[in-house]
């Protein structure tokens, strides 16, 4: 596994790793969590993003999305964190395979 300092601004997929997360800002003022699933290898931008079945007061932790499931998966490009994420950053990173 490559060596990531988080957080992170990611500009490519290079760095993503399946289990990154990222927070998600909601209109309640409430948190909801990005996971990368899988990263492609054919397409430098591109990653299957999961979107989890958590909502938090605060942006997520590794502890705090422990054992949560993934509500919808799509194809997406890395423009989508930045689009939609906390100032477009990775969090930080849970082993999906703990959940």
């Amino acid at each position: 596994m490559r060596k990531v300092s988080y957080p992170f601004l990611p500009k490519s997929n290079t760095y993503l790793i399946p289990g990154q997360f990222w927070a998600i800002p909601l209109k309640s003022n409430k948190f909801a969590c990005g996971r990368v699933i899988e990263v492609s290898k054919e397409d430098k931008g591109g990653f299957l993003a999961g979107l989890m079945d958590w909502v938090g007061e605060y942006p997520p932790f590794a502890e705090t999305i422990a054992g949560t499931k993934t509500l919808k998966q799509g194809d997406v490009q890395i423009k989508t964190i930045h689009e939609t994420c906390l100032d477009g950053m990775i969090l930080g990173y849970r082993p999906l395979e703990e959940d």
